[in-house]
């Protein structure tokens, strides 16, 4: 279970949500994105909990590297917010 989380303030009726590299990410579709919750004591934060089937990488014994970002959902589009974030997952073969 990994935690993602973002400090954003919105506007009435807009939302946050996260969308990356895997299919529990929604492959970079944003109809397909993760929406993240926010709650009135603990606004502008954003979280959501997200299970990631993480496989280990052919190219290296290092991991998967999974590529995400956050997005600003409005009533009629979609606003990235700042850059891309890679998550580095080093896999354990004991």
């Amino acid at each position: 279970m990994y935690r993602f989380q973002i400090r954003a303030y919105t506007q009435m009726g807009e939302s946050i949500c996260l969308v990356g590299s895997t299919p529990e990410l929604g492959l970079w579709d944003i109809r397909k994105c993760v929406q993240l919750r926010t709650s009135g004591d603990r606004y502008p934060l954003w979280w959501t909990d997200t299970e990631i089937d993480i496989q280990p990488s052919l190219e290296s014994d290092n991991g998967q590297k999974v590529e995400y970002k956050y997005v600003r959902l409005t009533a009629t589009r979609s606003l990235p917010i700042g850059k891309n974030y890679k998550l580095h997952c080093k896999i354990r073969l004991d």
